[in-house]
C-alpha cells in the first residue's frame, strides 16, 4: 500500500480554503440565529438554510480535495476546480441573500427578482454537478496508479453515489416546481409519509462514510481483506439507498419497515457495519509491539 503525500496540490488547497470559508459563513449565520433570540429552524424562511447549507459545502469541499488526491494535477482538474467553487460560492450567496432579504430560497417564485433567483440557483447546482460527473469518470478510467485500493474503491463509490445525490436533488427540484405550479405548493413528502429528502442526502453523504471507513481499516488487515471490506461497505451502503429509495417511493416513513423493507435495511445495515466492527476487533486483538532491546 502506498503512502498519501502530506503536501497539498493548488486544487486541493483551494477546496479546503473554500471549505474554511463556508463553514465560518455557516457559524457567523449561527451566532446571528444566536443573537436573534434563536427563531424557529423550520419553514421555508430560517436560519437553519445558511447555515446548514454552509457546513454542507464545507464537508463536500473538504471531501473533494481527499478525492482530487487520486486524479492528476492538471490543467484541467485546476480549471474545473476554479469553476466548482466559483459556482457553490454564488449558489450559497444566493441562499444567504434570500434569508437576509426574510423570503424563502427554494420554489420562491413571487416575484420576478425571487424566480430568477431560484432559477439560477438549479441552473449553478446543474453545472457544479456537470463537473463532478466528469471527475467521477476521470475517477473510474484514469485514476493515479499508485494509491491504495481501498481508498480508491471508497473514492470511486463515494464520487458514483454524489452523483446519484445530485440527481436526486435535481429529480426533487423539477417534481417540486411542477407540483408548485399545477397545485399552488410544494407537498412535503411523497405520498403519505414518504422521505425523499432522507434518499437525497443518504446519497450525497456516502462520500464521507466511504472514506473514513478506509481510514479507519487502516493498517490492520491486510490488504486483500481491506479491499474485501471495502467492497462489502459499499455493498451495504448501495442496498441501504435502495431501501430509502424504495420507502419514499411506497409513501411509507423511514422507521416504518416490516416485512421485506425490514429484511432489506438489516442486510445493508450488517453489511455496513462488518467491515467497522472486523477492523475494531483486529485493532483490540492485535499484538502490541515487543520492546527492543538496548
Amino acid at each position: 500500500m502506498s503512502r498519501f503525500r502530506w503536501s497539498l496540490t493548488p486544487p486541493e488547497r483551494w477546496l479546503v480554503t473554500f471549505g474554511a470559508a463556508t463553514a465560518a459563513s455557516a457559524l457567523a449565520h449561527g451566532l446571528v440565529w444566536l443573537a436573534a433570540g434563536m427563531p424557529s429552524l423550520v419553514g421555508p424562511v430560517t436560519w437553519r438554510k445558511p447555515i446548514v447549507f454552509g457546513l454542507s459545502l464545507a464537508v463536500l469541499s473538504w471531501s473533494l480535495a481527499w478525492v482530487l488526491r487520486h486524479l492528476p494535477d492538471d490543467r484541467g482538474i485546476r480549471r474545473q476546480t476554479v469553476g466548482l467553487i466559483a459556482l457553490l460560492s454564488v449558489e450559497l450567496l444566493l441562499i444567504d441573500l434570500q434569508q437576509w432579504r426574510g423570503v424563502g430560497s427554494h420554489f420562491n417564485v413571487a416575484t420576478p427578482l425571487d424566480t430568477a433567483i431560484f432559477n439560477a440557483m438549479g441552473l449553478l447546482i446543474v453545472l457544479a454537478a456537470a463537473i463532478l460527473a466528469w471527475w467521477t469518470w476521470r475517477l473510474l478510467v484514469r485514476p493515479l496508479p499508485d494509491r491504495p485500493a481501498e481508498h480508491l474503491a471508497a473514492a470511486r463509490a463515494g464520487m458514483v453515489l454524489l452523483g446519484v445525490g445530485n440527481l436526486i436533488g435535481i429529480a426533487l427540484a423539477a417534481w417540486g416546481s411542477t407540483m408548485l405550479a399545477t397545485t399552488g405548493q410544494v407537498p412535503s413528502s411523497l405520498g403519505a409519509a414518504g422521505n425523499p429528502k432522507l434518499t437525497h442526502a443518504l446519497a450525497l453523504h456516502g462520500l464521507q462514510v466511504l472514506p473514513l471507513l478506509a481510514w479507519w481499516l487502516g493498517p490492520v488487515l491486510g490488504d486483500d481483506r481491506r479491499l474485501a471490506a471495502m467492497h462489502r461497505a459499499i455493498a451495504g451502503y448501495a442496498i441501504l439507498l435502495g431501501w430509502a429509495l424504495w420507502q419514499a417511493g411506497a409513501g411509507r416513513a423511514p422507521l416504518d419497515v416490516t416485512g421485506p423493507s425490514a429484511l432489506v435495511a438489516a442486510t445493508g445495515a450488517l453489511m455496513l457495519a462488518w467491515p467497522v466492527a472486523t477492523a475494531a476487533l483486529a485493532r483490540v486483538t492485535a499484538a502490541p509491539p515487543r520492546p527492543s532491546r538496548a
